[in-house]
């Protein structure tokens, strides 16, 4: 596993602010049960960044078999460090990518087409696509507009949506015997 440092999504804080303010008048705020998964999933998932600002939030990771995941927990834009280790790579297997939080699907859009580009994946999978809005239930981002513009930049790209905490299998031998489309 090697940490790369990247930066945390960054959303415009005008569209944020009051996209947020205009969802969060109709939303509920979570009942008790709501709050109390939220207390157990921070218990055991405790944020990386909560102990240095400056701790990486990119990881690639390389199964024995050569299969490679890039993990980002956030959508934000790519950094040097990134650009430098994928340009040893060429590119990955699986990109387990957060969608940026900018709400509106065009930056949105854009924040993923500069993942896909950099990383090259195989597979492209998001994450962190259900952020919650401040104090109130989280408001799922959607898919289906991201993966059609990662499919027109890239036709061959294979796209997966899981549900919320669904189990995702691969079998890493495909994408090696098959060689990386790189």
């Amino acid at each position: 596993m090697q940490p790369i440092l990247a930066l945390h999504g960054q959303p415009d804080k005008h569209v944020t602010q009051v996209l947020e303010g205009a969802y969060n008048s109709l939303l509920p705020k979570p009942d008790a049960d709501a709050e109390a998964e939220k207390k157990r999933s921070r218990r055991a998932a405790p944020s990386i960044r909560a102990s240095s600002p400056r701790a990486p939030s990119a990881y690639l990771i390389t199964l024995d078999d050569g299969f490679r995941i890039m993990y980002r927990d956030s959508g934000g834009h790519v950094t040097e460090y990134e650009k430098a280790a994928m340009e040893k790579l060429g590119g990955v297997d699986l990109a387990l990518v957060g969608l940026s939080a900018d709400i509106l699907n065009v930056p949105t859009e854009q924040q993923a087409l500069e993942h896909v580009r950099l990383y090259k994946p195989d597979v492209f999978m998001p994450a962190h696509h259900d952020g919650a809005l401040h104090g109130h239930m989280p408001l799922w981002r959607a898919t289906e507009p991201v993966f059609q513009a990662l499919k027109d930049a890239d036709p061959g790209l294979v796209t997966v949506s899981r549900g919320y905490r669904e189990p995702v299998c691969f079998n890493t031998e495909i994408n090696i015997q098959n060689g990386r489309k790189r």
